[in-house]
């Protein structure tokens, strides 16, 4: 392309891109990701040398000469789910700069297009929201419904509608062409090349807004059915009094996902259900007036504490911010309702079961005989609680906590053992006296 038509293709936010500022903000805001002494090496090199990297980053945008490297595909075990895993793709910091300012210039572009019904991946907005609206439409009368989620969802967008998407409100042909190399560049594994021809990278920051981009079409013609809708990235609800206008409406929506979106539902996820007679939906029970926590999300929360203490053998304070992590995010989103009470309460039972046969091994330990109940009374006060939020009522569970896992007394000598100790340390008695007397 010769270099005049190029740049009468290239727009504001060509320039953004390529400004150091705005490289300088999304590097910060990538770091923002993790703690200062958990940061990963290549972040630490790149810090280090933070002003160099950037200049020669923009230059490279600037210019032309930038490529996009390949992610590293690595599988981890679904929250919750230890027998299934997801590809996440770990991606080199230069592209993470890029995809992360790619996503705060491209967001407020598309934000202006989404409807209120979409919840997920948008600043002010949350799984919690979503399903308050949903509370409030079965409240309002409009008790049946039909729910749904899509089958591998990023795994499985067509790259090709998504480019053609993104073309309708992006006109520069840079930030076209940057976008359809991320989208195409393959991942390695192992040291072999790892491509397919659908779906967007799990792990890197822009993936989140293009899914939403997608299901743009989705959304307006969702809207168009006559009936209420939630939609939280794969995961929507279609709500209405009259129960054959839901079953239709959702028929005509999975078509549309099937031969606009070329996207699949997953068969299990395909409910038609009554509020009386209970549904589930982003973890929530909902049932005859009452919101609680979905039973199998209960058994999944169970599993993933007792993973917790898997990973954390013999670190109290890593497992105890593992933990809290975990159980902060539970107790904030599931105490919502007052009808998890008890089931939050389950969980601390369980947590407190585990934790005692935990502390048992970890006070036999060597490092665990090091630290004094103190200083484990201590440790353990930074511990979020599933149910319990007084602190004094926390302190005394700690507190029967440590009792119950006081490693136990080893069992009395025998006679005889004490008889034999007893006799070979007046011995050993005998022969420093004896010594004392020579010297």
């Amino acid at each position: 392309m010769p270099e005049e038509s190029s740049r009468q293709r290239q727009g504001h936010l060509f320039r953004r891109l390529c400004a150091e500022p705005e490289l300088e903000k999304a590097w910060l805001e990538v770091l923002g990701h993790y703690a200062r002494q958990s940061l990963p090496k290549d972040l630490q090199e790149f810090e280090r040398r933070r002003s160099h990297n950037l200049a020669r980053l923009a230059a490279q945008l600037r210019e032309g000469t930038f490529t996009p490297e390949p992610a590293s595909l690595i599988y981890i075990p679904k929250p919750g789910r230890p027998d299934e895993q997801r590809p996440i793709t770990l991606m080199k910091p230069e592209d993470r700069i890029v995809l992360t300012l790619l996503n705060r210039l491209l967001e407020p572009l598309f934000e202006r297009q989404f409807l209120s019904h979409s919840y997920a991946y948008r600043k002010g907005r949350s799984a919690l929201q979503a399903v308050e609206r949903v509370e409030k439409c079965l409240q309002y009368g409009l008790e049946h419904v039909a729910t749904g989620d899509i089958d591998d969802f990023f795994g499985s967008l067509n790259r090709r509608r998504l480019m053609k998407i993104l073309s309708r409100t992006i006109w520069e042909r840079p930030v076209l062409d940057l976008l359809e190399t991320y989208l195409y560049m393959g991942a390695t594994r192992y040291l072999e090349w790892v491509e397919s021809d659908r779906g967007i990278a799990q792990g890197s920051p822009l993936s989140p807004l293009l899914s939403n981009v997608y299901l743009i079409e989705f959304d307006r013609f969702l809207d168009g059915l006559g009936v209420e809708w939630v939609r939280y990235a794969d995961n929507f609800i279609l709500l209405a009094q009259d129960p054959d206008l839901v079953r239709e409406a959702f028929h005509r929506a999975e078509t549309f996902l099937q031969e606009t979106c070329e996207l699949h539902l997953n068969p299990e996820s395909r409910v038609f259900a009554s509020y009386s007679q209970g549904f589930d939906f982003l973890g929530f029970r909902f049932c005859d007036g009452r919101r609680f926590m979905a039973p199998a999300k209960l058994e999944q929360k169970k599993l993933t504490l007792a993973t917790h203490l898997r990973s954390y053998p013999d670190d109290l304070q890593g497992l105890v911010k593992a933990l809290t992590e975990s159980v902060a995010g539970w107790r904030a989103y599931y105490g919502s309702s007052p009808d998890t009470r008890e089931q939050l309460e389950i969980l601390q039972q369980h947590l407190f079961d585990l934790l005692v046969c935990w502390l048992q091994r970890y006070r036999s330990s060597g490092s665990g005989r090091r630290t004094s109940a103190v200083e484990l009374k201590a440790t353990l006060t930074e511990l979020e609680l599933p149910a319990e939020t007084d602190p004094r009522k926390k302190l005394k569970w700690i507190e029967l906590l440590l009792a119950r896992s006081r490693p136990p007394l080893p069992p009395p000598l025998s006679p005889t053992v004490r008889k034999a100790v007893e006799k070979r340390k007046r011995d050993l008695r005998k022969k420093i006296e004896m010594r004392s007397r020579r010297s």
